[in-house]
């Protein structure tokens, strides 16, 4: 029996954002998931690692599409959360690769480098997975307050290129 493969989401938007449950509808048809995503909004975060000192791991129902799916989430940073995530979800399987995604506004130019999008995907990446960071262009007033947005076609995006990469297969020190 093949295995599907493990893929660990997170954003920096927080646990409830659209974009969060976008990337999920987008892997759940064909991979296992384990969701952990900072508790609140963490926009501009950059890879800071940080968490108050009694973080831990809350379980939140996510409906996908009328299924229910349990994510985690932590009050803290994405890079922390992903850190953590890492350390403490996903012990019996590491996973094929890491999503930080999508995101609810574009990651491009000087910008990229205080994406806690990006930041959580670099945490991931320097602890040798396969790393990927998602964003998708919307208006610039629903970066913080989530408004109505088309995923659809980000969810094709996504679905389809996380499977052109789970394809690959990656020489060992590609992250």
């Amino acid at each position: 029996m093949e295995t599907r493969p493990l893929i660990l989401i997170s954003n920096d938007d927080g646990i409830d954002s659209p974009g969060l449950h976008a990337a999920v509808e987008a892997l759940l048809p064909f991979a296992e998931l384990i969701i952990a995503a900072p508790a609140e909004q963490q926009t501009a975060s950059g890879r800071s690692l940080r968490a108050l000192p009694e973080a831990v791991f809350e379980s939140r129902i996510i409906d996908i599409n009328g299924k229910e799916i349990e994510g985690w989430c932590l009050n803290a940073s994405p890079a922390t959360t992903v850190r953590h995530a890492l350390q403490c979800l996903c012990i019996e399987r590491k996973p094929d690769m890491v999503v930080s995604g999508i995101n609810f506004g574009e990651n491009i130019g000087t910008n990229v480098t205080a994406s806690g999008t990006v930041g959580a995907a670099i945490q991931s990446a320097v602890w040798d997975y396969k790393s990927l960071a998602v964003s998708m262009e919307v208006p610039q007033a629903f970066h913080y307050e989530h408004g109505e947005v088309d995923w659809s076609q980000a969810i094709l995006i996504l679905r389809k290129a996380v499977q052109k990469f789970l394809a690959v297969d990656w020489p060992e020190d590609v992250h």
